[in-house]
C-alpha cells in the first residue's frame, strides 16, 4: 500500500475544522464534524492493515498493539505529563481533581466513558476540562481493541460473507445512533456503539473492492461531489444540530467518497490541493495538534476573568500549533520511526509502564481531593462552596426523567403533623431546600420540595431540553395532583430563575436558548406573555384549591462561576471586583418584577424579595465573612442559603 499524500491533507482538513471551532471562529459553526473525518479515515487505514495481514497470515495481536502503542501513546503522555505540571502550579483542588480522574481515566482508553457519566446539569463546564478532547482517542482505542478480534471471527466463521457481516454490524451501529441522537443524545455522542459505524464505513471501503475510477474527469466530479458532502456541515452545521444520527451521514460519506475516488495515482485538481506541501505537512502533525490545542486553549482561558477575545484565542492555536510541531518531531517521529532504540518488546514495556504511571498518579490526586495542602485556610474555602450545595440536588426529589411513572417528593422540616406547605420550583428551588428544611424544623412544621431542573412552576408550560432527559411535561401532572391529594396543605411556594424564562437567555449573553418552550402545547414565540399568562394560570389553579401563594423574586445571577473566578482572583492576585450591580440586577429583573406585581395586586400574592437581603445600595454581596454565597453563577450555596433565614420565615408565616 503506497504512501497517500492526500489523506494527509484530509486530516488537515479534520484537524483544522476542530481547532478552529474550539477556538471560537463563528465561520466553522460545525467544526466538530472534524472528528468524525478522523474516525472514517481510522477505520480505513486500520482495516487496511489488518485485513492485509490477516490474508497473508501475518496478523498478529503483539505486533498490531506495538504498532498502535508507539503511534498513539507516546505524544498522548507527553501532553498530559505537561499538562499535569501546569495544572498541579494553577488548579485549585476541585479542578486538579477532576484533571487528575479525567488523566487515568484516559490512560485507561475510557475518558469517553467518564465524561459521558459526568454529564449533566451541573456538570463542570468545559472550560474546566483540560483533556475533554480525549473522549474521541477513547472511542478509536475501544475500536482498536475490539475490532481485530471482530475481524479475525467473522473471517473464520463468515469468510464469504465478510463484507456484509461488517455492514450488518455498521448498519446496526447507525440505526442505534440514530434513535440515540434523539432520546439518549449525550451516551451517543460519546459512547463507541452508536459512533462505531463511523468508523466501519472506513473500514468497509477497505475490504471491499470497489472497482478505482480511471477516467481524470469522472475522478474530479466525484472527489469534488464528496469534498462538498464533507465540507458542508462543517460550515452549516451548527450545536444545535442533531447529531451524530442520520446528521453524520453526510460527512462521513463524503470522506469516503474522497478516499476511493483519488485511490488512483492521477493527478486530479483535488489530490493536489490535498497533498500540497503546507496542507499535507499538518496533516501528519495532525494528532499532536489535535492533542495540543484544547489543553492550550483551557489553561490560558482558565487564568483570565473575562474570555479571550477571537484574537487572543488565535494566538493561542498558533503556539499550540508550535508545540505541536516540537512534539511531532521529537517525540512522535522517534518512537514511531527507531525501531532500533524502540523495538518491539521495550516499546511494549515502556507502553504498560506508562499506562500504570498515569493511572497510578492519577487515582492517588484524586485519591488526595486535588492536593489541598498546596493552599491556604481561606482559599480552601472559597474552593470548598463549588461543593457547598443543596443536598437535595441529585436526590429523588427532582429532575424526574423520561419514562418515569412517578416521583416521591423529599419532606421538609419536622412533626408527626401533616404537610403545610410545598416548596416548588426549578433548580434555584432546589437550592434554598436546605433554607427551608431548617427553617421548618424551627417552626415545627413540615412541608415537601419538588423540584425540577430547568423547569419552570408554571402550569401550561413545557421546555425540552435535548441536552437532558428531563421531563417537565410530567411533573406539572405530579405537583397537582398532590395539591389536590392533600388539602392540608396550606400554602404554595414557587421560586424560580424567573428571569431566564422571560427573557429566554443566561444573564450576560445574548444568544437566545436553543431549549424549545411550549405553551398549552404550542411553540413559545414571546416568552414574556408567556410566563405572565402561565403564572396567572399557576395562581388562579392554586387559588381554586384554597392555598395561599407566595412568590420568592430571583436571587441576583452574576455572570461569573462564583467561587472558580474568587480562586483565580486570589491566585493570580487580580485586583477586580464582579460583584453585579443593584441597577444591573433590577434591570434583568425588571419585565418579572412588573409580571408578578400585577398578579399580586389582581390576586393578593404574597411576594419576597431575596435582594434585600443581599444587595446594598449599590452592589450585590457574592460574599460574607470572605466565603462566598453562590456555589457557581447563579444558584445559592448552602451557606449562602442560609442567610435569607428572615424571608423564609415570612414565606412559612401563615397570613393574618
Amino acid at each position: 500500500m503506497y504512501y497517500r499524500n492526500e489523506l494527509d491533507g484530509l486530516r488537515a482538513i479534520a484537524v483544522l475544522s476542530v481547532v478552529l471551532y474550539h477556538a471560537g471562529f463563528t465561520i466553522f459553526p460545525g467544526g466538530f464534524i472534524g472528528v468524525d473525518i478522523f474516525f472514517v479515515l481510522s477505520g480505513f487505514l486500520i482495516t487496511s492493515i489488518i485485513h492485509r495481514q490477516i490474508l497473508s497470515s501475518t496478523f498478529t495481536f503483539t505486533d498490531f498493539y506495538w504498532r498502535r502503542f508507539r503511534r498513539i501513546l507516546p505524544a498522548l503522555f507527553f501532553m498530559i505529563l505537561v499538562v499535569g505540571i501546569a495544572c498541579h502550579i494553577f488548579l485549585d483542588p476541585i479542578a486538579y481533581k477532576d484533571f487528575a480522574k479525567s488523566a487515568w481515566a484516559t490512560a485507561l482508553f475510557s475518558s469517553n466513558i467518564l465524561f459521558w457519566t459526568e454529564a449533566g446539569y451541573f456538570d463542570k463546564a468545559a472550560e474546566l476540562k483540560p483533556l475533554l478532547h480525549t473522549w474521541s482517542l477513547g472511542v478509536e482505542e475501544q475500536y482498536y481493541i475490539f475490532f481485530p478480534v471482530l475481524m479475525i471471527f467473522i473471517r473464520k466463521y463468515f469468510s464469504d460473507k465478510f463484507v456484509m457481516m461488517l455492514a450488518l454490524v455498521g448498519g446496526a451501529s447507525l440505526l442505534l445512533s440514530i434513535y440515540g441522537a434523539y432520546f439518549k443524545p449525550i451516551a451517543t455522542f460519546y459512547l463507541l456503539p452508536t459512533r462505531l459505524w463511523e468508523l466501519l464505513i472506513g473500514s468497509l471501503l477497505a475490504v471491499s473492492n470497489i472497482p478505482t475510477l480511471r477516467n481524470r474527469l469522472s475522478i474530479n466530479i466525484v472527489s469534488w461531489l464528496g469534498l462538498i458532502m464533507m465540507v458542508s456541515p462543517i460550515l452549516f452545521y451548527t450545536s444545535d444540530t442533531i447529531f451524530p444520527g442520520l446528521a453524520a451521514i453526510p460527512p462521513c460519506l463524503g470522506t469516503v467518497i474522497i478516499i476511493w475516488s483519488l485511490k488512483d495515482q492521477q493527478k486530479t485538481s483535488l489530490k493536489n490541493i490535498l497533498s500540497f506541501g503546507p496542507m499535507a505537512f499538518i496533516g501528519k502533525v495532525s494528532y499532536s495538534f489535535y492533542l495540543w490545542h484544547w489543553p492550550a486553549l483551557i489553561l490560558c482561558e482558565y487564568y483570565t476573568i473575562d474570555k479571550l477575545t477571537l484574537t487572543d484565542r488565535f494566538l493561542v492555536v498558533c503556539g499550540a500549533f508550535l508545540i505541536s510541531c516540537f512534539s511531532w518531531r521529537v517525540i512522535e517521529k522517534p518512537f514511531r520511526e527507531n525501531f532500533v532504540l524502540f523495538p518491539k518488546v521495550r516499546m511494549l514495556k515502556i507502553s504498560f509502564i506508562s499506562i500504570a504511571l498515569v493511572t497510578s498518579l492519577g487515582a492517588a490526586i484524586w485519591k488526595a481531593d486535588g492536593l489541598s495542602s498546596r493552599f491556604d485556610a481561606d482559599l480552601k474555602r472559597t474552593i470548598a462552596a463549588a461543593d457547598d450545595r443543596s443536598e437535595y440536588f441529585g436526590s429523588i426529589c427532582g429532575d424526574l426523567q423520561r419514562g418515569d411513572t412517578g416521583v416521591k417528593f423529599c419532606e421538609l422540616g419536622l412533626g408527626a403533623q401533616p404537610e403545610s406547605f410545598v416548596l416548588w420550583g426549578d433548580s434555584h428551588a432546589g437550592a434554598i431546600a436546605p433554607l427551608f428544611n431548617a427553617v421548618a424544623e424551627e417552626l415545627n412544621i413540615k412541608g415537601i420540595l419538588a423540584f425540577w431542573s430547568g423547569c419552570p412552576p408554571l402550569l401550561g408550560v413545557q421546555r425540552d431540553m435535548p441536552r437532558y432527559d428531563f421531563d417537565c411535561r410530567e411533573d406539572r401532572q405530579l405537583i397537582k395532583n398532590y395539591v389536590v391529594d392533600h388539602p392540608e396543605i396550606k400554602t404554595v411556594i414557587i421560586t424560580a430563575r424567573w428571569a431566564l424564562y422571560v427573557e429566554n437567555n443566561s444573564y450576560g449573553k445574548d444568544t437566545q436558548h436553543s431549549d424549545l418552550m411550549k405553551y398549552k402545547e404550542k411553540n413559545v414565540r414571546d416568552p414574556e406573555a408567556m410566563v405572565r399568562n402561565s403564572l396567572e394560570d399557576t395562581i388562579v389553579w392554586l387559588q381554586k384549591q384554597g392555598k395561599n401563594v407566595v412568590i420568592i423574586f430571583d436571587v441576583p445571577e452574576n455572570i461569573y462561576d462564583i467561587p472558580h473566578v474568587l480562586t483565580k482572583i486570589s491566585i493570580m492576585k487580580f485586583d477586580v471586583d464582579i460583584r453585579t450591580t443593584l441597577a444591573a440586577y433590577k434591570k434583568r429583573q425588571a419585565k418579572f418584577f412588573k409580571i408578578a406585581t400585577d398578579m399580586s395586586q389582581k390576586y393578593a400574592v404574597t411576594l419576597l424579595y431575596p435582594h434585600k437581603y443581599m444587595c446594598g445600595k449599590t452592589l450585590c454581596e457574592i460574599t460574607k465573612n470572605d466565603v462566598p454565597l453562590y456555589f457557581d453563577s447563579n444558584h445559592l450555596s448552602v451557606f449562602g442559603a442560609m442567610q435569607l433565614k428572615e424571608l423564609a420565615r415570612e414565606a412559612l408565616t401563615p397570613p393574618s
